[in-house]
């Protein structure tokens, strides 16, 4: 599915999704582009998101979700989606037809007592094998599994990258704070061999020179 550059789009995440085709909740109200229905992608309400090739978002309601899926599931060529292609009047009569009886099983289950979510679970696997969409559906599902995963490994690896940048960050200061106090003991010992100052100066001198060589060794070894 490819969809036209559409002006006044939100703007763009941060990072770039592994697929064009993300699935979020809704924080507040959304307008669905496929339809422009201002009512169908209320708070709370999981729409999709496809990503352009201009870098721009669509977002689309669970009824152009569907719609859009049927598409793909009765046609083998490429097409696009414009803003305003999926209004309900304009969708074929087949799907409008799946549609409404959607509707109905889910107020009918509401009614009857059943929890929403399985309601909706229940009508839209209904609504998948009538319009023979089954196939496309585990195939989005298993790439939308994918994403999630490699999503949270890269996450991960970003983390454990940070993680290790700061420890050697950290470790730099430790060398550098190394190399000072075995500069300054080094200077120590040859101002105390210089001045003839007895070998107590010079033995301690020297101890503190080792012990800085030491502090370097260990930093070194943190790395």
């Amino acid at each position: 599915m490819t969809s036209k550059k559409k002006q006044n789009q939100p703007p763009a995440a941060e990072e770039t999704p592994l697929c064009k085709e993300i699935y979020l909740k809704a924080t507040k109200p959304v307008t669905c582009d496929g339809c422009g229905d201002t009512s169908l992608i209320d708070k709370g309400i999981t729409y999709m998101q496809h990503l352009t090739e201009h870098g721009d978002r669509m977002n689309l309601c669970p009824r152009c979700i569907f719609a859009v899926k049927f598409r793909q599931a009765s046609t083998r060529e490429p097409f696009e989606i414009h803003p305003g292609d999926l209004q309900f009047d304009k969708l074929p009569n087949r799907y409008q037809s799946a549609w409404m009886r959607l509707r109905q099983r889910f107020t009918k289950d509401i009614h009857n007592g059943m929890d929403t979510n399985k309601a909706w679970s229940s009508a839209c696997n209904k609504l998948i094998d009538e319009l023979g969409m089954r196939h496309i559906y585990e195939r989005d599902c298993m790439l939308a599994a994918q994403a999630a995963k490699f999503a949270a490994i890269r996450k991960n690896i970003e983390k454990e990258v940070a993680a290790v940048k700061k420890k050697i960050k950290a470790v730099k200061e430790e060398i550098n704070n190394a190399i000072m106090a075995m500069a300054k003991a080094r200077l120590e010992l040859k101002i105390a061999i210089q001045k003839h100052g007895g070998l107590s100066d010079a033995d301690e001198a020297m101890e503190e020179l080792v012990a800085a060589m030491a502090s370097v060794r260990e930093a070194w070894e943190k790395i």
